[in-house]
């Protein structure tokens, strides 16, 4: 069954474990199929009981699972594919953070459940932004520089309830022409936040709001 659904280049991670707690063991794949985005992956979940039953599908690059909790149930650890976000090159694009955890056999976005993880994160792209702008290139494209950094804290800000202290912060550091650009791209920041495919997400407007800069 699973050779026969798994199609790609190569695999590029096997995990053997009890993901859903149930006391049997679930199998995790990631396949290669080819490009230089986070979409270039497909990952796959099936069950390993007495029937083998595939229990998730998603076209993005992930880094794993883990128990961030420590209650027994391992979540997918991914991101929310951005690439080219905005006219970004691929390396410059944001990737927020996208945990996704099973109830009832499926996986749903659980991000915000997990707000250690999630602070984690908003310091790490703070600490990125502070490296991007002692880059030398920051005067001549700042957007560039800057500009995926700048979203994700944004992004990681509100998802944390901090959206009006990210503001605050990103306003203090930011050159007014990466400031622009994200308000111009709000729209579509909304948008591209709602997955498209299962797992959905449990607010389809989860980013909407007033966050003018």
């Amino acid at each position: 069954v699973v050779r026969n659904e798994i199609k790609g280049l190569g695999i590029t991670q096997v995990i053997c474990a009890d993901i859903n707690n149930d006391q049997t063991l679930d199998l995790f794949i990631e396949v290669f199929k080819g490009g230089n985005s986070m979409g270039s992956f497909d990952t796959f979940v099936y069950s390993l009981s007495l029937k083998i039953e595939k229990l998730f599908q998603y076209s993005t690059k992930t880094q794993g699972i883990e128990d961030l909790n420590g209650d027994g149930y391992k979540e997918i650890i991914s991101s929310y594919d951005l690439s080219f976000f905005g006219g970004l090159c691929h390396a410059c694009s944001p990737y927020p953070p996208l945990v996704l955890c099973m109830k009832e056999n499926k996986f749903n976005d659980c991000t915000e459940q997990f707000p250690s993880f999630l602070l984690k994160k908003f310091n790490e792209s703070k600490k990125e932004l502070q490296l991007g702008l002692k880059n030398s290139h920051v005067e001549s494209d700042p957007i560039s520089v800057l500009g995926g950094d700048a979203i994700e804290v944004l992004v990681l800000g509100r998802m944390l309830g901090q959206e009006k202290q990210a503001l605050s912060y990103l306003k203090r550091y930011l050159p007014f022409k990466v400031l622009k650009w994200m308000e111009g791209e709000k729209e579509k920041l909304i948008s591209s936040m709602t997955l498209d495919e299962d797992p959905k997400p449990k607010e389809v407007d989860s980013l909407a709001g007033n966050w003018k800069v």
